[in-house]
């Protein structure tokens, strides 16, 4: 994997209050839960400090406001823990009071860890205790914790082309069902893709339980803040109940994204639903007719037909049991996986 020369932090705050944050530091690592005794730290510089309020409502339907730290230049170290891995990078951030920079339920920790995809995402949360304001203190790390404030995205810039995927969803964007519940789609197209000549990042904000209002809206504020190469999208979430009105609603939001997407010069990639255990025959024929508008608009935009990929046959209202994580809604590992070789072979036609 190629060494990185430089990072870029985004934060993304679901909260309605605005957040400060105190102290920030980066620092490579060459192996994976270190304490940060012996590592060399930069601090990492903003244009302001202070996260604006997120929007209105209550977690998972809160659309997050965005803040991008300054490019810092620091560059990675050879791993000495496992050379296979990509370079890690450790971060402190410390706010002025208790903060919901981004939730990663416990599990997801372990599972980014010791995927045998483990595409430079591993993490650790840092046990709280010490001075959090003034110095960076050292503290034990755990792949154990709830709520803990991190980047919701690193960019980080290499001496080879980049591109960065954006992704915004709900549970099936994030890749529950598979190991770790972290294996999006996303997720294995930039395992896919990335070598040591060119590198595929991707940023993932796929909430569980969240509606598709919601992520429209968050995906509004992702292309305004970072302006991915590409961003993933869907017609409709099965969080929502599927009516005639709502899946009106859901195609006029995803349009408008579309319309933002080509205004800024980013290539969006539209996934068809595929079946989620809808028993009631009615909302089954909305999901394939929203599939079929997305269909009927391939040659306007991408299209990742992971319906047709799947589906337990053609037209089926029930998922591959190959590829059913066993709640017959969610993918397992082999489910996202086959979704995001898909993903990866529409995104390498542009790189």
């Amino acid at each position: 994997m190629a060494p990185f020369v430089g990072v870029q932090l985004m934060f993304a705050l679901y909260k309605n209050v605005a957040q400060t944050i105190t102290l920030c530091k980066v620092a490579p690592s060459g192996t994976d839960k270190n304490d940060g005794t012996a590592l060399t730290w930069t601090t990492v510089t903003f244009t302001s400090a202070t996260m604006p309020a997120g929007g209105a409502g209550t977690n998972p339907n809160i659309t997050p406001s965005l803040l991008l730290s300054d490019v810092i230049p620091v560059s990675s170290v050879p791993r000495t823990d496992n050379a296979s891995k990509k370079p890690l990078l450790q971060v402190r951030t410390y706010f002025n009071a208790a903060g919901d920079g981004i939730n990663v339920p416990s599990g997801i920790f372990s599972g980014w860890n010791t995927s045998q995809y483990e595409n430079g995402m591993q993490y650790a949360h840092q046990i709280v205790g010490g001075d959090h304001v003034t110095v960076i203190d050292s503290q034990p790390l755990v792949d154990t914790g709830t709520s803990w404030i991190q980047p919701a995205a690193i960019r980080f810039l290499y001496g080879v082309p980049s591109v960065t995927i954006a992704a915004c969803g709900d549970s099936l964007t994030r890749g529950q069902g598979s190991a770790g519940n972290s294996q999006g789609f996303p997720y294995m197209a930039s395992y896919y893709l990335s070598s040591a000549t060119k590198v595929i990042q991707q940023m993932n904000f796929g909430i569980s339980g969240q509606t598709h209002a919601t992520s429209m809206s968050t995906a509004q504020v992702v292309i305004a803040s970072y302006k991915p190469a590409f961003i993933t999208l869907f017609a409709w979430s099965p969080n929502d109940v599927a009516t005639q009105v709502l899946m009106d609603t859901c195609w006029s939001n995803l349009l408008k994204v579309i319309k933002l997407c080509r205004d800024s010069d980013i290539r969006p990639i539209v996934f068809t639903s595929a079946p989620c255990g809808l028993t009631n025959t009615t909302q089954e024929a909305l999901r394939r007719a929203q599939n079929a508008r997305v269909l009927g608009l391939a040659l306007a935009f991408d299209v990742c037909d992971v319906d047709r990929i799947l589906s337990s046959a053609p037209g089926a209202s029930t998922l591959n049991p190959l590829y059913d994580s066993g709640d017959g809604l969610h993918y397992n590992s082999a489910g996202y996986a086959a979704g995001g070789a898909e993903l990866a072979s529409i995104i390498n036609r542009y790189i």
